[in-house]
């Protein structure tokens, strides 16, 4: 039986012998895993890198679109503002009209009263002359 940490197997009795790795082929072993490690952190690294620059790209032209977007929003809003106000200005003469309007009615009216209470004191007088002149 062969002890622990001794090659196992014995030589020419047709058994292939182990040996033990030697300390410099393990670091060698160790060395190449670590650049491997490395290698495969860079090639993340810049992927991660590609990325945020393609998305600060895709922000920045999404920004851009929105505020051309928003500016003719806001533009379109200033001119139904501004038509609105027109439209209030117009209103508002045609609100002073009416009231002008209004007032000439009601001095229609009140000539109108005055005109049908002479008229009901000529009919008055004319009923008068009538039976004086035709007594029957």
């Amino acid at each position: 039986m062969a002890r622990k940490g001794k090659a196992v197997g014995v030589k020419g009795k047709g058994r292939a012998t182990r040996e033990k790795p030697s300390f410099a082929t393990a670091i060698g072993r160790m060395t190449i895993l670590l650049e491997h490690m490395e290698e495969q952190n860079r090639v993340t690294a810049e992927g991660v890198f590609s990325l945020r620059n393609e998305f600060r790209t895709e922000m920045q032209e999404f920004r851009a679109e929105v505020n051309a977007r928003f500016g003719i929003v806001e533009s379109a809003i200033w001119q139904v503002k501004t038509r609105c106000d027109r439209i209030e200005d117009k209103l508002s003469g045609h609100s002073t009209q009416f009231d002008r309007i209004e007032g000439t009615l009601a001095e229609h009216s009140a000539q109108f009263d005055r005109i049908a209470v002479r008229f009901d004191r000529i009919e008055g007088k004319l009923a008068e002359h009538e039976t004086r002149f035709n007594p029957h």
